[in-house]
């Protein structure tokens, strides 16, 4: 689990970005997606020279559960210029929209708080699971983007799949049974990583139980919800091919 991993897994926050989702009977999903905006809100702050460190922290309210926030605090090397603070706000917004970034505040005038977590660049370079498993080894490193191309591959053919069934007016069905062969070969793929190298890395396990989720939304007829799901591990697994790439330069 990387440092980002356990910011997400944090009872205060995942209550904050929860929270509204159970009052007001919000799909499911959408508690995926501003968990999914917290990380790449920190990850865009990073990218900036000005950001030395981001510093995240939620804070309950006993007496106004709807109150709560989660505090994102860039910690800037110029206090004068906090241009990366608007640019990484607008980043997430156009890729998740505003809903996604609801009660979370990012402001570097906000206090840092001593319970919070502390993130660094450093942090997620150093800590990325992927890169730890191939550990510099060429065969692994090309093994392990193989098949992360192929479950790209597998993403992108059903995200398109539902959008020809929203647009034709198709029944879920004629999604549902290409998704679960993609299910399958996906899982198949991570399997073959098992058996040549003893282990898969827990990032592959976790997109195959992704797309099983997705594929079970399908089968539901909730293609809305599964289009999410899979555009959300669309971005996940761009990211980690991205930096897989880099790894080999």
């Amino acid at each position: 689990m990387n440092a980002l991993d356990k910011i997400l897994q944090d009872d205060g926050i995942k209550l904050v970005l929860e929270t509204e989702l159970v009052v007001r009977r919000v799909p499911r999903h959408d508690a995926e997606k501003r968990k999914q905006a917290l990380k790449r809100l920190i990850e865009a702050l990073l990218k900036h020279d000005n950001v030395k460190a981001v510093n995240v922290y939620s804070f309950q309210d006993p007496d106004n559960p709807s109150g709560e926030k989660v505090y994102v605090v860039p910690i800037l090397r110029n206090p004068d210029d906090d241009e990366a603070v608007a640019q990484a706000h607008d980043e997430v917004r156009q890729e998740l929209g505003a809903s996604a970034l609801r009660d979370i505040v990012v402001s570097p005038y906000l206090p840092v708080s001593e319970k919070g977590y502390t993130i660094t660049r450093e942090d997620l370079e150093e800590k990325d699971e992927l890169l730890q498993w191939a550990d510099n080894d060429s065969k692994k490193l090309e093994e392990l983007l193989d098949t992360i191309d192929t479950i790209s591959e597998k993403v992108q053919v059903c995200s398109g799949g539902i959008i020809v069934a929203f647009n034709k007016f198709l029944p879920a069905e004629t999604i549902e049974a290409e998704m679960t062969q993609a299910l399958i070969d996906i899982a198949w793929a991570v399997k073959e990583i098992e058996r040549k190298f003893g282990k898969a890395p827990e990032t592959l396990r976790g997109w195959v139980k992704e797309f099983a989720k997705a594929t079970a939304l399908a089968s539901e007829g909730r293609l809305d919800e599964a289009l999410d799901t899979l555009r959300l591990l669309e971005d996940r697994v761009a990211e980690k091919i991205k930096l897989l790439e880099g790894g080999q330069e």
